[in-house]
């Protein structure tokens, strides 16, 4: 979006030149009855065109005011209050993370009841891999529990 606002600015001032040059333009063509070596024909033409360069003029000056003020700065305040947005949900998922990771780490610890500082990520980590990497003792047969003997 800063991009599509700052190519508006940027047509903004090149409109700007150019309509400020299509004014010139317009003025030159403008000479006197009595400076035109032209003849009053080609005189009365010049004359047409400066009026229709003025408002070529004009028209652009109106087309880069209304660029600007509906992309450039629409854009920009959209971005900004998007930009805030985005921030609060960053921020409330990072408080959201950090209250799971203190509950993860109470109940894998067996502290649901008491209020700790969160465990850090590694220990949890860790935590999970020894459960993953701990083998399952084979229950004992009920037929030879009280026995003496192992099961098999």
């Amino acid at each position: 979006m800063s991009s599509i606002a700052a190519s508006a600015r940027f047509f903004n001032e090149a409109g700007r030149a150019m309509s400020l040059a299509t004014h010139s333009l317009a003025t030159s063509c403008r000479v006197s009855d009595e400076e035109s070596t032209f003849g009053t024909e080609l005189t009365t033409i010049l004359h047409t065109l400066a009026s229709v360069l003025d408002e070529v003029a004009e028209s652009q000056s109106s087309l880069c005011d209304s660029l600007t003020i509906s992309l450039a700065v629409s854009l920009e305040q959209f971005a900004k209050t998007e930009n805030r947005e985005a921030d609060r949900l960053v921020k409330k998922a990072e408080e959201d993370t950090q209250e799971y990771d203190i509950a993860l780490g109470r109940y894998l610890h067996g502290n649901l009841g008491e209020a700790e500082p969160p465990p850090n990520i590694s220990s949890l980590s860790s935590g999970f891999r020894n459960l993953l990497n701990k083998k399952a003792t084979p229950p004992e047969d009920k037929d030879k529990v009280g026995t003496g003997e192992q099961a098999p």
